[in-house]
């Protein structure tokens, strides 16, 4: 079975936590939403192979963020299940995949998961490694958001980077992950696409346990955090 991303969306923590009890035991990477409107900002920021979406929640329900986060570029494929207490019709709603009646049976969650390709973006050589259009919608067009949060992050760089390279030399890889996925939402803030994409292979290798390969994330992060840092300053961008 593939490790996958997922999103787990719920107003109920009680719900949130059995699914993400039992997906985390099959080694996926769980990201936990408790409303609509959360749910549509995480995945403006992440990408996700498979979201599991409540339905009765209140202000935005599970059909108005399932159809807001279909819109989304990044997520225009992603399949989406609906998972509420009764039955949904899902012909009125594309936006679902499917649909599923709580308590999940795990034979069928299993079953839905391994049918869930996990996503495999093509390997990109970014001449810049920051993604000025994407940098731009995620600030929505306002480019002076896009330079502070660049010029705190290529600031802030160096002390993470050596707070990685630590970790990693005692083998605290628990810990390691965590200060991983701290760097990897302001890099994928910042649109820094290449150390994102270098940070999500770490943090996989780390959740597959293959601690064997740490050597080699940990030579492509400092790669990927050089080519940043030898950029110039970040004035008059656009």
């Amino acid at each position: 079975m593939e490790h996958l991303a997922i999103l787990v969306v719920d107003d109920n923590h009680i719900n949130r936590l059995y699914l993400k009890t039992i997906l985390t035991q099959w080694h996926h990477h769980v990201t936990e939403a408790d409303s609509g409107a959360s749910a549509l900002s995480v995945c403006r920021q992440q990408d996700f192979d498979l979201i599991l979406m409540d339905i009765r929640m209140q202000p935005m329900d599970g059909i108005t963020a399932a159809k807001n986060i279909k819109q989304l570029q990044n997520h225009n494929k992603t399949p989406i299940v609906a998972v509420s207490a009764e039955p949904l019709d899902c012909t009125p709603h594309p936006q679902f995949t499917r649909s599923l009646v709580k308590p999940l049976n795990k034979s069928v969650l299993k079953e839905l998961i391994q049918n869930t390709p996990i996503k495999r973006p093509k390997k990109i050589k970014y001449d810049n490694p920051f993604d000025e259009k994407q940098a731009l919608a995620i600030s929505h067009g306002d480019t002076e958001i896009v330079e502070k949060l660049r010029t705190l992050f290529i600031k802030e760089l160096p002390q993470e980077m050596q707070k990685i390279e630590q970790l990693h030399d005692n083998k605290l890889w628990s810990e390691l992950d965590k200060q991983l996925h701290y760097l990897q939402g302001s890099a994928r803030v910042c649109a820094a696409a290449g150390m994102t994409e270098v940070l999500e292979n770490y943090r996989r290798q780390l959740a597959d346990e293959r601690f064997d390969r740490s050597e080699v994330c940990l030579m492509k992060f400092k790669k990927a955090a050089a080519r940043i840092l030898k950029q110039p300053p970040p004035t008059n961008l656009f």
